[in-house]
């Protein structure tokens, strides 16, 4: 992803492609509980209710290994482009009652 926002103006689809994404990959069929709260006009807002990485790690008592799932997000979407901004300030690997998470263009 990184690579191709090289291309000019293409960061602006980005917050789309994770709509999308959300929708198709981390939904209810995948063990997640998504809450959109806004897609569209640059700025997807998602709070996740339900993780499967959370629960997973739960049930082995690892949650220190969800944290780090929850650090990579950070660390592939902080200062993917210049014009992009990520933000979280709640996980659910962090010990809080959801995920919240935001992208949207600046």
């Amino acid at each position: 992803l990184a690579a191709l926002l090289h291309i000019p103006g293409l960061y602006r689809l980005v917050p789309g492609v994770f709509v999308k994404s959300t929708r198709s990959v981390f939904g209810p069929a995948a063990g997640f509980a998504p809450k959109e709260l806004q897609t569209g006009n640059g700025v997807w807002r998602v709070d996740m209710m339900k993780c499967p990485y959370h629960d997973t790690c739960t049930e082995y008592d690892c949650q220190e290994l969800c944290r780090c799932f929850c650090d990579s997000d950070d660390i592939s979407y902080t200062g993917l482009h210049p014009k992009l901004i990520w933000e979280r300030s709640m996980t659910l690997g962090r010990g809080n009652d959801r995920c919240d998470f935001c992208m949207k263009v600046r």
